[in-house]
């Protein structure tokens, strides 16, 4: 019998509107990253009647064409995935119908089993569902309105929704572009698998899918002097890795902003033009505005993409220092690296000295 877990899960999810966000745990440990740069075996792809999902242009894009029923992807990870922290980037496309609507996967039991969903749709709203014994149940509204709740921090459909989810011994805190949106409890599920929901005549793009673990990057594991510092090596690339996925987060989200702000303009724009004696200067000055912030979004889409670039390199070399039997080699060829530059240096120096005092 579930009767009570779920009882519990929504009493606690009306409770936690007035208590707040529950879980402060820290996740610095970077357990899964997927930018979308190319084809990867983890995640579906496939052309039939029902689905289009193609890995393009650094996103995954789904198509449902079927009108009648969602359709689930599960990503082929190596294992199931406990307590962590969930982001993902997801936008869908305005020419689909008015339900058109998709989400993310997480605690995913096998053969579904078991888990949760939280989805946004076109008309600003989202909902978290549960699967229980190969049934829907929702968490979040009621059947009436097929679980979906006002969501005042959604995007405007067409514009990319950052959707994370805070998993910590039972407990999950959703958030919806940065702003928390409300807990449930759930003590069944200890780990899960996570993917990707479309719904019926929809079609949605998937930016990046990033799960941070709980606890540090890497801690040594020998006082050796060798060991010692490819393991504080390490920590550094884990480091940096986990402070590039989350300004690649930051910059989405502020394209986001950016993206809103020029839609209101664009509004604002459209209502002068059409009022009776609109001032020119004033168009002009919404027109400068508009150019200067199309230009930031431009240059943060180049950051996004250069950040990107900068996190999947290091994450290559991580791999080949620390996850191989050369790593040692590569270790001892990049301090052998930097002395010889060292000393290049304090050549240049010296004869940069004698130049002088011939003159």
């Amino acid at each position: 019998m579930r009767t009570i877990p779920i009882l519990l899960s929504l009493l606690l999810l009306i409770s936690s509107e007035l208590l707040g966000q529950r879980i402060k745990d820290k996740y610095e440990l970077m357990v899964f990253s997927e930018n979308f740069d190319s084809p990867s075996e983890i995640w579906s792809v496939e052309a039939n009647s029902d689905n289009l999902f193609v890995i393009q242009d650094g996103e995954y894009i789904l198509q449902r064409k079927n009108v009648q029923t969602p359709y689930v992807v599960f990503a082929g990870l190596d294992g199931p995935i406990g307590d962590c922290r969930l982001v993902a980037s997801i936008r869908i496309e305005k020419n689909m119908g008015n339900e058109a609507h998709a989400g993310i996967l997480f605690m995913m039991q096998p053969e579904a089993s078991g888990g949760f969903l939280v989805e946004v749709n076109k008309k600003k709203e989202y909902r978290i569902r549960q699967i229980a014994e190969g049934v829907y149940r929702y968490l979040t509204g009621n059947q009436k309105n097929s679980g979906w709740v006002k969501c005042n921090a959604a995007n405007e459909v067409g514009t990319n929704n950052i959707i994370e989810i805070k998993m910590s011994n039972g407990t999950y805190d959703v958030f919806i572009n940065d702003m928390y949106q409300t807990s449930f409890y759930e003590p069944a599920y200890k780990s899960g698998n996570i993917g990707i929901v479309v719904g019926p005549d929809s079609r949605a793009r998937v930016d990046f899918v990033y799960v941070f673990g709980k606890g540090p990057a890497m801690e040594p594991e020998s006082n050796e002097t060798n060991k010692e510092n490819d393991s504080q090596a390490s920590v550094s690339d884990g480091e940096e890795v986990i402070k590039l996925a989350e300004s690649i987060i930051q910059l989405r989200t502020q394209v986001n902003d950016l993206k809103k702000e020029n839609e209101e303009l664009k509004r604002a724009m459209s209502t002068i033009r059409m009022s009776e004696g609109a001032k020119s200067s004033e168009i002009k000055s919404l027109e400068s505005e508009l150019k200067s912030m199309q230009d930031q979004l431009s240059q943060k889409e180049v950051e996004i993409t250069k950040l990107i670039s900068e996190k999947n390199e290091l994450l290559k070399y991580k791999e080949m220092a620390g996850g191989n039997e050369n790593g040692d080699l590569v270790i001892s060829l990049s301090k052998a690296l930097k002395a010889e530059k060292e000393k290049t240096m304090k050549l240049e120096e010296e004869l940069r000295k004698l130049k002088l005092e011939k003159q």
